[in-house]
């Protein structure tokens, strides 16, 4: 099938070299090698002939490390397990956020802490939200709450009501919103003002040091971030901008989820966030609205994800399966 599709390509004009095959658990990857003069632009003009000739309207080509791979479904997916992921040793770092599995069967877990703020994006809310109900399935099932707190902005956030890692309820309204907000700036620079007491850099180290004045890190996770931008305005935008540039250093940390095909309706300017997550959007508008680039668009659904920022080019991820059984034991 690579064969072939170097002979649909070359035929095409956009003169390239079929290298070999990949796999991760939604999609089977094909590397080309490119001529001088051939551009991903030209690949990518063949699409129509390579969707024909892989059977799927799934096709997504990106360039990589000076390659151009093209992407399509797997034949037969695999849903890896959030509960064999909890047995990795990566598992222990500090804040772990589990993305899922890549390519080759390689396992991503990122600390929030070398995140830092994160988009997370698509076009259907359950899947979208489905990330939040794993971070916090896993922030319950392994990190204590007089280590981690978190707080929850948002309707949809309601079902973890009274987690003992929540600072307070869950955020609804307008004002508290942003009174939260206001409440945790002023948080994050009294904690920037312990550590530059302290003569030491970050609140992590300033805990290991000062355990009898250890503060928890704080996570938080802001539902519908489009349409809290659009009502609240600018305010919202500023906050998001100071934790980019300061909340580290205070162990303060933001995941925002958006809703792609609302953000189409009811355009707002998203904060310059670098890490961001892509779910299946809708349309190439979409996935270049969230990610810079098309590719979202060509997603398969149901934890099928692409994450930028954490690398040098997207890379396709697929998130562990979570069962409602699983969240209900946890909790």
């Amino acid at each position: 099938r690579g064969r072939r599709s170097e002979g649909i390509l070359c035929s095409s004009g956009a003169k390239v070299l079929f290298e070999g095959v990949y796999t991760n658990p939604a999609s089977e990857g094909y590397n080309f090698l490119p001529s001088e003069d051939t551009t991903l632009d030209m690949v990518r003009a063949c699409k129509d002939k390579i969707a024909a000739h892989f059977r799927t309207d799934k096709v997504r080509i990106f360039s990589f490390n000076h390659k151009i791979l093209i992407e399509i479904p797997a034949k037969h997916r695999r849903f890896p397990s959030l509960k064999d992921i909890f047995s990795f040793e990566e598992m222990n770092q500090g804040i772990p956020f589990i993305l899922g599995e890549g390519e080759n069967g390689k396992l991503f877990i990122e600390d929030i802490r070398n995140v830092e703020n994160l988009l997370v994006g698509g076009s259907d809310k359950k899947e979208v939200l489905s990330l939040a109900e794993i971070f916090l399935t896993t922030l319950l099932y392994r990190r204590s709450e007089e280590k981690v707190k978190v707080i929850l902005i948002g309707e949809t956030f309601k079902p973890f009501e009274g987690i003992p890692h929540l600072i307070d309820s869950v955020v609804t309204e307008k004002s508290d919103i942003i009174k939260t907000m206001m409440s945790l700036r002023s948080e994050m620079y009294q904690r920037i003002d312990r550590c530059y007491s302290a003569g030491v850099g970050n609140i992590q180290v300033y805990n290991h040091i000062m355990r009898d004045q250890a503060v928890p890190e704080i996570v938080i996770l802001v539902d519908k971030l489009g349409r809290a931008i659009d009502e609240i305005g600018p305010a919202i935008t500023q906050f998001v901008s100071d934790l980019t540039l300061r909340g580290r250093y205070a162990g303060i940390y933001m995941i925002g989820f958006v809703n792609t095909a609302r953000l189409m309706r009811y355009p707002v300017k998203l904060p310059n966030i670098m890490h961001r997550i892509a779910l299946h959007t809708d349309t190439v508008e979409e996935s270049v609205l969230l990610l810079g680039d098309e590719g979202a668009d060509a997603l398969c659904g149901e934890g099928d994800m692409l994450i930028s920022g954490f690398s040098s080019s997207p890379r396709r991820i697929q998130s562990p399966m979570l069962t409602e059984s699983d969240i209900k034991r946890v909790l």
